[in-house]
């Protein structure tokens, strides 16, 4: 069982791009997961932020109480999937800090299992013709590290939001069959 986790997929209704939220949702992650979940058949499940980011980030400890993060926190408890991956998209821009020209991003929050989980799949994925980067993420990813603490294997992944529709999902495909060796 293999959840993915999409804590920023409801943008929020009005002023899309406000000054104070340069990227108040991820607008290519629900796709990318639905593809993930095509891909994956039954052993794939997601859960869907239904907050918009500017109103509360579900990835944030203080988004426990939300009824998205207690039927997230359960079912992990209750069904021990795999892995945990946390699927969020950004924008290919000067406004995001992430290196340019990558079609994926891995984050990891410095923990010794993740980093090494994280490099697996970052050399499977190159080995596959993919454009992926390894960074450092912030501690601050909640879902990441609530995962983590109930002993489950947990990736954030960020597509670039200027993929095509088939490189989406040939990227999506490599992820599946990588998880399904683990």
């Amino acid at each position: 069982m293999i959840f993915l986790t999409v804590p920023h997929a409801t943008c929020p209704q009005s002023n899309l791009y406000n000054t104070e939220f340069i990227h108040p949702c991820d607008k290519l992650a629900l796709k990318s997961a639905k593809i993930l979940k095509k891909i994956g058949g039954d052993d794939v499940q997601i859960f869907e932020g239904d907050i918009p980011r500017t109103t509360q980030d579900l990835n944030r400890e203080r988004s426990r109480t939300t009824s998205y993060r207690k039927n997230l926190t359960e079912s992990m408890k209750e069904q021990m999937p795999s892995y945990v991956l946390d699927i969020h998209s950004y924008p290919d821009s000067k406004t995001i800090s992430f290196p340019k020209g990558s079609e994926i991003i891995l984050l990891d929050n410095n923990a010794f299992e993740a980093e090494y989980y994280s490099m697996k799949l970052l050399n499977s994925l190159e080995a596959d013709g993919i454009i992926a980067k390894l960074r450092k993420g912030a501690k601050t990813n909640d879902i990441q590290k609530e995962a983590r603490n109930l002993k489950l294997r947990s990736i954030l992944i960020e597509f670039n939001e200027s993929l095509s529709e088939e490189r989406l999902k040939y990227i999506a495909r490599s992820i599946v069959d990588w998880s399904s060796k683990q």
